[in-house]
């Protein structure tokens, strides 16, 4: 039996009445349920795009140190074209999945910048450890991208108005993460939708 059924049916035991007719508290009991299940799914990937971008800072060091252009044309090609192609094989709208890594993309180039501008501003030369941009920080973000998308696609198959359940920030939010307010609402824009738009029309 599918988890979702199996919660219908304790909902339905619970709220039924002697006589068999259903309470009429068990639809809005079933709606909570939904509904908490869907912000813990949307808090996820809230999660998720903050690691992100705050991992950003890491990899700032790691260019600044090895005096590395911040823009790198040819991965972010690649890893479109992977996306993508993971979106196809999930049934998920590509153009969407597409839109979605892009802003993320330019949001952690901007958080860089940031870094940028500010160690330029300071005098810094050069940091005295930082982790591998290839081995450790490539490969961590490569991760949450999967992790991303395929808790993009659970939330697709149980057809939840995602939007309605992004918050400004997520619930977790670590105080040491240093993600600018304005770098924020942008990586979040893609899941706020329009009232008159339906996240399943979407993706």
């Amino acid at each position: 039996m599918a988890r979702r059924d199996l919660i219908w049916l304790l909902t339905f035991a619970l709220c039924v009445h002697p006589t068999g007719s259903i309470d009429a508290s068990f639809l809005k009991a079933y709606q909570n349920i939904e509904d908490f299940e869907a912000e813990t799914k949307v808090d996820q990937l809230l999660r998720l795009i903050q690691k992100r971008l705050a991992i950003m800072h890491e990899v700032a060091k790691a260019k600044w140190n090895q005096h590395l252009p911040i823009e790198d044309k040819v991965r972010e090609e690649k890893l479109l074209v992977d996306l993508a192609q993971k979106a196809k094989q999930l049934n998920l709208n590509e153009q969407w999945i597409v839109q979605f890594f892009q802003i993320q993309m330019d949001v952690a180039k901007e958080v860089q910048k940031r870094d940028f501008a500010l160690w330029q501003k300071q005098g810094i030369i050069a940091y005295e450890e930082v982790l591998s941009l290839q081995q450790d920080l490539r490969s961590y973000i490569d991760h949450i991208n999967q992790e991303m998308i395929l808790l993009l696609s659970e939330i697709h198959m149980d057809h939840l108005d995602m939007g309605r359940f992004v918050l400004d920030q997520p619930i977790s939010i670590r105080q040491t993460d240093s993600i600018d307010q304005d770098l924020w609402v942008r990586a979040i824009s893609p899941l706020q939708l329009n009232a008159s738009e339906s996240y399943s029309d979407v993706i």
